[in-house]
């Protein structure tokens, strides 16, 4: 089999029409571009470069061969690029909306602290169970959600996200924070049950 060398060499050569042209695109000398052509042409048994007085012209075994050479040779620059990438994990976190904003880069924070060269994949759902159901189905791989009804794996805190929104003159305006004990017996607007925070 040809080396991917040798297809890049011709490639270059196509595209230039000049074996010097091509030398200087690769950074290599003259005399190794025509050296991998020359060998590619034993391989390949037929004659792949017509050879003029000023430059040279692909023959047709050339330009086929040249065409199936550049889909070669992205692929193997696409299999150095996903190697690359597989030494880099990749987390998918679903998200609910409403958390996105607040408890996510939080947590994000957290884990790039302990593992600086991940990335995050970001899916946002409008409720736990919808993120349950993706854990499921292994669309994602952590879900920062309200507690769900199920979940199929182990569940831990990353934070809390409750605010308590009073008149200015309420006896608890004041108060920085505000123990969720302090509102048992006040009035409040409470979501819809159907809602996925009701609970």
């Amino acid at each position: 089999m040809p080396t991917l060398r040798a297809l890049e060499c011709l490639v270059a050569v196509v595209d230039t029409g000049s074996v010097t042209a091509a030398a200087q695109r690769l950074h290599a000398s003259q005399p190794a571009v025509s050296h991998q052509l020359a060998g590619l042409e034993r391989e390949v048994g037929v004659p792949l470069l017509d050879r003029l007085p000023r430059g040279v012209v692909p023959t047709s075994a050339g330009r086929r061969l040249a065409d199936r050479a550049r889909v070669a040779l992205e692929a193997a620059a696409q299999g150095v690029a996903d190697a690359r990438d597989a030494d880099t994990a990749t987390v998918r976190v679903g998200c609910v909306e409403s958390f996105t904003a607040t408890l996510l880069p939080r947590a994000l924070r957290a884990w790039w602290a302990t593992a600086p060269d991940s990335r995050v994949a970001l899916t946002e759902a409008v409720s736990a169970d919808a993120l349950v159901d993706a854990l499921v189905r292994d669309e994602i791989d952590v879900a920062v959600t309200p507690s769900p009804t199920s979940a199929p794996g182990p569940r831990d805190i990353v934070g809390w996200e409750v605010v308590a929104v009073t008149a200015a003159d309420h006896r608890l305006a004041a108060q920085a924070t505000v123990p969720l004990v302090a509102l048992a017996d006040e009035p409040m607007l409470q979501l819809h049950a159907d809602n996925a925070l009701a609970a």
